[in-house]
């Protein structure tokens, strides 16, 4: 088994026990994320042995964006995107085991502040992306953050796209399915009326389709 661009691991004295490690997600870096393996090998007295090693990390894309207001008074408003981040993302999880921790990284957080403070670069990306009525708009830009594996379903991972229409600011919270290490998710987001006024308020359904 191997761990790498990690934190070092002490106490370690089999791999039973590096097996039952977690990994803290603020380990993690761009071009440099945590990554494990493992490989059933006979070892012998001089040499060396490679393990195929993966990250633990799951990346998310917002791919596109597509306005479809239905009133016309939204669809004669300027509409933009302003910044995109994650919510409910597991603080930790098994290095090699399928668990995370309890925490979880803006878990209910409705302040813009605390969320860029808490998200970091892989967490959160401003942008600024003018999408106009009905023409699908492509924005391709992606995060990356630890799998939520739905241990708590009420909780799942949240993509969220903050938006301006006309002067007011409006959040899209999409979740995401039970997600895996390695593994991209990508979200394309279709909207046909006003947000939730408030970061990590999911809106209802029928507000957008994605």
């Amino acid at each position: 088994a191997a761990v790498v661009n990690s934190p070092t691991i002490d106490g370690i004295n089999n791999v039973d026990q590096l097996r039952a490690t977690m990994s803290n997600f603020d380990s993690n870096a761009l071009g440099k994320f945590v990554m494990t393996g493992n490989k059933t090998c006979t070892l012998k007295v001089s040499g060396a042995v490679e393990i195929p090693v993966s990250r633990l990390v799951s990346k998310v894309t917002l791919s596109s964006i597509t306005t479809s207001f239905q009133l016309p008074q939204h669809q004669k408003m300027d509409f933009e995107l302003l910044s995109v981040f994650l919510t409910n993302v597991p603080e930790k999880i098994g290095n090699f085991q399928a668990q995370q921790s309890n925490k979880l990284i803006n878990d209910g957080v409705t302040d813009m502040n605390t969320i860029i403070s808490a998200s970091g670069q892989l967490l959160y990306e401003k942008l600024t992306v003018p999408v106009a009525q009905g023409v699908k708009t492509d924005i391709g830009h992606f995060l990356y953050c630890y799998p939520n594996m739905l241990t708590n379903p009420e909780k799942p991972a949240y993509l969220v796209a903050e938006t301006r229409l006309g002067d007011t600011i409006y959040y899209y919270s999409i979740d995401l399915p039970k997600m895996e290490s390695n593994k991209c998710y990508n979200v394309a987001l279709t909207v046909t009326m006003p947000g939730s006024l408030i970061p990590n308020v999911p809106i209802e359904k029928g507000d957008a389709a994605f």
